[in-house]
């Protein structure tokens, strides 16, 4: 059995801008390119961790420290190099598909509209 949810106009107009290529804020090259940096950051922080950090600290809590932040900056790296640049490309066509099932279904047509009822 199919669910119906109910859309507000905010859901609505947002599936259309995505649907004619206006990507979500996560999506846009200043925050990937920002993503990006950050990764590099956490990586090179991650290095000097490891690296450059004396041993007398404590291995232990050094390593880890270099381990995860080496992970984090590789999980940013990815996620915004490959990951959100691939999900970027297929927006548009999984809106358009979206609407086109709301549409379908008559979901948008459906509830309350901002709009004034026809004389």
């Amino acid at each position: 059995m199919l669910q119906r949810h109910c859309l507000n106009v905010g859901e609505i107009t947002q599936l259309f801008r995505e649907a004619q290529g206006t990507l979500p804020m996560a999506y846009r090259p200043w925050r990937l390119i920002l993503e990006s940096v950050l990764g590099l950051l956490f990586i090179a922080g991650g290095i000097a961790f490891l690296v450059f950090v004396s041993p007398d600290v404590g291995d232990a809590l050094r390593i880890a420290y270099g381990i995860g932040l080496l992970a984090i900056g590789l999980v940013l790296l990815w996620s915004a190099l490959y990951i959100k640049r691939r999900r970027a490309r297929h927006i548009a066509t999984s809106s358009a598909r979206e609407l086109q099932a709301r549409l379908a279904l008559g979901e948008i047509t459906e509830g309350d509209t901002r709009e004034d009822p026809p004389i």
